[in-house]
């Protein structure tokens, strides 16, 4: 078989399995399925001036802007660094943190709020954390991963390793204050690069 020929097969056989199979198609996008980083027209890091000067004077905060039902964090520098939504707000693939499992694979982070009814699972590589009410999927963080947010913590995990309760952990026992000696840590002092697993 000539080349020209088997690469129109190569081309003509998946989109004729897409057309053919709406499901499938469905399964492979969910499975591709990345965070947006832009909300009505604001990307991740723009200026707070530049997200005034487009949506009015009156779309922000000193420490956020309200895009719609999303809002917009800002960091010390005044830019866009975070977006905090509820999960209806876009329409996601999975509700169920064994559904979210199953696409995304294991979190890198876990916090377990004191109740116990709320978990945060956080990915690094997509820069997403997502916060499950009694296994429903509630709210949903995109960009800058920053930790300690579902406080008071009962259980901290980086990678699967238990932070909290641990001698090693950074919060006081009311799960809430950071001790003095960890005012400077972050998730960053327990996690473990993927570079750093093969050096060992």
């Amino acid at each position: 078989m000539n080349t020209p020929l088997k690469i129109a097969l190569f081309l003509v056989i998946p989109i004729s399995l897409f057309v053919a199979s709406p499901a499938a198609y469905k399964s492979i996008t969910d499975y591709l399925w990345e965070p947006p980083t832009v909300f009505d027209g604001i990307p991740l890091g723009m200026s707070r001036s530049d997200v005034i000067f487009r949506k009015g004077k009156d779309s922000c905060s000193a420490v956020s802007c309200k895009l719609g039902e999303v809002s917009a964090i800002l960091d010390i520098d005044k830019k866009v660094h975070r977006f905090k939504l509820n999960s209806d707000v876009i329409d996601m693939p999975f509700t169920s943190v064994e559904a979210m499992q199953s696409m995304l694979g294991e979190e890198d982070i876990l916090s377990i709020h004191k109740d116990f009814s709320k978990r945060k699972y956080t990915y690094l590589d997509i820069e997403t954390s997502f916060l499950f009410d009694t296994n429903i999927l509630s709210s949903m963080t995109i960009g800058e991963v920053t930790w300690g947010e579902l406080t008071p913590l009962a259980e901290y995990f980086v990678q699967g390793k238990a932070i909290c309760p641990s001698a090693n952990c950074p919060w006081e026992e009311d799960g809430e204050t950071l001790k003095i000696e960890s005012k400077d840590a972050s998730y960053a002092d327990f996690y473990k690069s993927k570079d750093e697993d093969e050096k060992d």
